[in-house]
């Protein structure tokens, strides 16, 4: 398992956002991040099988995570945490 993933499966979001910051494309809008984690997480809830949803929401974790550090006008870090939070339980709950 990927450190990120190790520290925000501990919720030390901000860490485990600062080892993501290399995958933080520059190339990309305001809010593409959330966005994609919200089709990823959405993708997961209507998986068929619990490794497709782990794979999805993993992904959803990650975008959110690179949303924190890249927030839409308005944002903050804190909403990408927040979002990142909520995926988190869904892949504890499996």
């Amino acid at each position: 398992m990927e450190e990120w993933r190790v520290l925000a499966g501990r919720r030390q979001f901000a860490e485990a956002a600062e080892l993501l910051r290399p995958r933080l494309s520059g190339n990309v809008r305001m809010g593409y991040y959330a966005a994609e984690g919200y089709r990823l997480e959405k993708s997961g809830d209507e998986a068929p099988d619990e490794n497709e949803r782990r794979r999805q929401w993993e992904a959803a974790l990650e975008s959110y995570l690179l949303y924190s550090l890249a927030p839409a006008r308005g944002d903050t870090s804190d909403y990408g945490w927040g979002l990142a939070s909520d995926v988190l339980t869904k892949l504890d709950a499996l």
